[in-house]
């Protein structure tokens, strides 16, 4: 409602516009190892993948609302039903309040040896990473990041004394309506940042 108020405020200033609808007309982020989710006009996207310590691989997943997402938003969640039955107290007590989605469901695929990895707990000890979970309403180009940790998958076997030029994954997320294929993974100490 506040949008379109907004809009409507420039509309009646005679402000331009082009620039905000080249801008708005777009996805904030680039197609690159992006995928559609089940929820309408809405992606993840990988926009990190870097080796940490103790073999592991964290990925930085963002979850965002396309330029064509409904102007209303997009509720990222699982709702809980209530009951008929449910008294004020029950309802008062949280426990049909809207949950987060978790991608820790998240399954890794090494796509030389299809050999799959389930995400594993960071270590505690280690760096703060963003949460697994999300419980927001998206409006249009607007985002969340989450992050996840893998089992890094070992490198290629060199044969013949020659080392493959790249190692490539493919990450499935819930509600995803396919895999991110073929993510190149950064050598130790690189970081991959994607836009």
């Amino acid at each position: 409602m506040k949008l379109k108020r907004a809009f409507l405020l420039l509309l009646a200033l005679g402000l331009p516009l082009s620039g905000w609808a080249q801008q708005s007309s777009r996805s904030p982020l680039s197609n690159a190892n992006d995928v559609a989710t089940t929820w309408p006009e809405v992606h993840y996207q990988v926009f990190h993948i870097e080796r940490i310590a103790g073999d592991r691989l964290v990925l930085g997943v963002r979850i965002y609302a396309t330029s064509s997402a409904p102007l209303a938003g997009t509720f990222i969640g699982v709702i809980v039903p209530v009951p008929k039955y449910a008294t004020p107290e029950m309802i008062g007590s949280g426990m049909y309040r809207p949950r987060a989605v978790s991608i820790k469901s998240a399954v890794l695929t090494d796509d030389a040896t299809q050999h799959q990895y389930q995400t594993v707990a960071p270590d505690p000890a280690g760096p703060n990473y963003f949460p697994p979970e999300v419980l927001a309403t998206l409006h249009p180009l607007e985002a969340r990041s989450m992050a996840i940790v893998f089992p890094c998958p070992p490198p290629p076997p060199i044969e013949s004394g020659i080392t493959p030029d790249k190692q490539t994954i493919s990450l499935s997320l819930p509600n995803a309506k396919g895999p991110i294929m073929r993510m190149t993974l950064p050598p130790v100490g690189q970081p991959m940042n994607m836009p």
